[in-house]
């Protein structure tokens, strides 16, 4: 599905045959559109080698997300932000929310992706890491989320 969160609307959607076959249409979908100098962003399901390749072929930037059934790359990530937590090296954001009985925290933090030559030479696109914490609290209760992501543009 294409669609322009601003406004709510799907600008573009397709069926596909059957569940697994998203990959091969969500390129289809990259192959219409105009990216130059655009910001695709996808969910984990899409952090596929090929998907990625297309749209920075076509000249756009992705922010995609990062899961665990990818092991070894999400571990790399995992480690990777650990050891930034108290460095210079990261650019980070925090945003704090209340209204409609509860309170939101979100901290973003970007550090450049330093990926081993392994994942490097898997994910030549990549340059920068996103990691998203939240944390909400309705009803006396807390709950807590962690969000990595890969992307392709570089630190400023």
């Amino acid at each position: 599905m294409k669609s322009d969160v601003g406004s709510g609307i799907a600008l573009y959607q397709r069926a596909t045959e059957s569940k697994g076959k998203e990959g091969p249409v969500a390129r289809q979908l990259i192959e219409l559109l105009a990216l130059d100098k655009a910001i695709v962003t996808l969910d984990a399901l899409h952090c596929q080698k090929e998907t990625l390749k297309l749209i920075t072929q076509r000249g756009g930037d992705f922010i995609v997300g990062i899961k665990g059934n990818q092991s070894t790359l999400y571990q790399f990530v995992k480690s990777r932000f650990a050891s930034h937590y108290d460095s210079d090296e990261r650019v980070e954001f925090t945003e704090k929310n209340k209204g409609h009985g509860r309170t939101e925290l979100r901290a973003v933090m970007q550090i450049s992706a330093g990926l081993p030559k392994d994942l490097q030479g898997q994910w030549p696109s990549v340059h920068s890491l996103i990691e998203v914490v939240s944390e909400r609290g309705e009803k006396g209760e807390i709950h807590q989320g962690l969000r990595m992501k890969f992307w392709s543009a570089k630190i400023d």
